[in-house]
């Protein structure tokens, strides 16, 4: 009997090294592979920021060839020489800006083909790594839960066999107490003996109580055991959940870091050109009223400077006279006002203009214009600072200075 049992226990250690060795080694491999993963994803991320600084690069060179190709299609005369630019030299700087274009948009379709192709490994390594963190985890757990497992296990399979023995033991002896309960007329000088056997049976019955007692309290023991299983299994099933509420707030973040900058640039040309459109009119307005020649106009190019126009045909600014100047420059004052006025609600001084000068070079005509101009602007309050008389006769009150001595004072 004794051998049978320490054989038994012999086997059990066994089977509980064995069981301690694999998940020993399963923990050092997933140990090992999280770092594998950790190295490669650090790896992706570092590709993928180059393949980023590749992109930016391409885009400027885009865009310096888009900006190339759009100012050489409205150039007449170089801006150097004064020479009328030919045809065929537009056609031949457009054609190497559309070449250069094309190679760039090739390059940035291989690169971004690339770029999801790294973004696509990354987030499969950054899915992998959570996996594989989750697996060290529970295999922690598993090992621990191991060992508390062999170790109970062992404990109940000991007070199963003192058990066993122990009834083996009572039945030897009832058998003996039958034996002296059947001869007890002739051995009435074992009486005593008989009373010690029979305090050792009692003795035994409750040990055998409290053996039982035992197993119960064991029993219970697994019964929380596998409660706790199940609180495991839904505490698992709520982490799933929110590894998937993570993710996907990580697509939302790359989503927003992606297309953001986009959308605002969109929105700032949006606005830049609403300004451009409102800004032109009200510069051609203010000019076609100061000027004499029907036959002159003014624009805004992209940069927000006016281009004077006569007969078709781009005038450069130091061709003008001193009162068409003069013209242009009012003009584009009046018209940044009322823009910025209309643009900013908050300026206080949106009824006051106060102009130096406005009318230098001016002939009487464009004199007379200027009154049509005051008169349209329709301002609370409008100061003027000339030296020409007949601005007086546009005025409600007048005040006049005079210089002495590097000093001006009002007379």
């Amino acid at each position: 009997m004794d051998k049978e049992i320490i054989e038994l226990e012999k086997q059990l250690n066994g089977d509980s090294a064995t069981s301690e060795k694999f998940i020993r080694d399963e923990a050092e491999a997933l140990a090992k592979k999280k770092r594998e993963i950790s190295e490669s994803l650090k790896k992706a991320e570092i590709e993928i920021r180059n393949l980023l600084q590749v992109m930016s690069k391409a885009e400027a060179k885009k865009d310096a060839a888009s900006s190339l190709k759009e100012k050489i299609s409205r150039v007449t005369l170089c801006p150097e020489c004064g020479q009328k630019v030919t045809s065929e030299h537009k056609f031949e700087i457009e054609t190497r800006a559309m070449r250069e274009i094309q190679e760039v948009d090739e390059k940035m379709s291989e690169v971004r083909t690339l770029k999801d192709q790294k973004e696509f490994e990354k987030t499969s390594l950054e899915k992998e790594l959570e996996i594989t963190g989750n697996k060290e985890r529970a295999m922690q757990e598993l090992e621990m839960k191991s060992d508390a497992l062999s170790e109970k296990h062992a404990r109940k399979k000991r007070i199963v066999q003192e058990k066993e023995d122990i009834g083996l033991r009572i039945k030897e002896l009832e058998k003996e107490a039958f034996a002296l309960e059947t001869s007890l007329e002739d051995l009435k000088d074992f009486e005593l003996e008989y009373q010690k056997k029979k305090l050792e049976f009692e003795a035994a019955r409750e040990r055998e109580k409290e053996l039982e007692i035992k197993k119960a309290g064991f029993s219970r023991m697994c019964e929380n055991l596998s409660s706790q299983i199940l609180q495991l299994a839904k505490e698992i099933a709520r982490k799933k959940k929110h590894e998937a509420d993570a993710i996907y707030l990580k697509e939302m973040r790359d989503w927003i870091s992606k297309n953001f900058s986009e959308i605002l640039l969109k929105i700032e040309q949006s606005v830049l050109a609403t300004l451009h459109s409102q800004f032109e009119s009200l510069l051609r307005k203010w000019f076609a009223m100061l000027v004499e020649e029907q036959e002159m106009n003014v624009r805004l190019d992209p940069d927000f400077s006016p281009i004077v126009e006569q007969a078709g045909f781009d005038t450069e600014y130091s061709h003008l006279s001193g009162g068409e100047r003069t013209a242009v420059a009012l003009a584009y004052r009046l018209a940044l006002n009322q823009v910025i006025n209309s643009l900013i609600s908050q300026i206080k001084t949106r009824d006051l203009l106060i102009l130096d000068e406005p009318t230098e070079g001016f002939s009487y005509t464009q004199l007379d214009k200027m009154r049509d101009v005051l008169r349209e602007l329709n301002l609370k309050q409008l100061i003027l600072i000339s030296h020409n008389p007949k601005i007086e006769s546009f005025v409600d009150n007048v005040l006049r200075a005079q210089k002495e001595g590097h000093v001006s004072r009002v007379v």
